[in-house]
């Protein structure tokens, strides 16, 4: 696909979602300053939630544009576009972020960002050690989450847009098992579930 597609009318829901996570993170930083936060500016979440769907709609609208114009999905031409787009940037900034710390200073949960696979992190927590270095090197990574979380949608979704039938059931099938059997593991569990396991 040569044809650039875009798509002026989400510019203003880009810059809501962008203000949002910024006010977000100026009122989370008040109390440093010794000022009173706003529960009415804790918006990062509604922010975040917004650039996942309108990443998602993106994605799925280019892909289906694809099938209309070629017949098919190259997966592979998908991948390599995804790939150029962000791991350059990702990689990057990751090792500044490590040699600016200190490589003596890394934890061996930094595998989780080079794979990334960083929201995976929190999924242990109270289980095994998942703190990967200092207060600072923590803070400096922290918003990779949610590029872990966009890559591993980049991995799987093509090929469910590629098969109508299968992405048909996935979108009908999916929210019902989410919200029927939600996974629900405080950290008192967890750690009670692994030392039953060591045991």
């Amino acid at each position: 696909m040569n044809n650039k597609i875009y798509l002026p009318g989400l510019n203003g829901i880009r810059a809501i979602a962008a203000l949002s996570v910024v006010f977000s993170h100026i009122n989370n930083k008040l109390d440093y300053y010794s000022l009173p936060k706003s529960e009415l500016l804790d918006l990062a979440n509604f922010g975040v939630t917004m650039f996942f769907t309108l990443s998602g709609f993106l994605i799925t609208y280019l892909l289906l544009k694809e099938i209309e114009k070629t017949g098919t999905i190259d997966v592979k031409k998908f991948y390599m576009r995804r790939i150029l787009r962000i791991w350059p940037l990702y990689y990057f900034y990751l090792i500044i972020v490590i040699f600016l710390n200190g490589i003596q200073n890394v934890e061996w949960p930094i595998l989780f960002y080079i794979f990334i696979l960083p929201n995976f992190k929190t999924s242990f927590n109270g289980v095994i050690a998942t703190v990967v270095g200092s207060e600072n090197l923590v803070y400096m990574v922290g918003h990779y989450w949610s590029l872990g979380v966009e890559e591993q949608f980049y991995a799987f979704w093509p090929w469910l847009v590629k098969k109508p039938k299968i992405l048909f059931k996935f979108l009908v099938f999916f929210p019902i098992f989410y919200h029927c059997c939600p996974i629900k593991v405080n950290k008192k569990e967890a750690i009670k579930m692994a030392s039953q396991l060591k045991s």
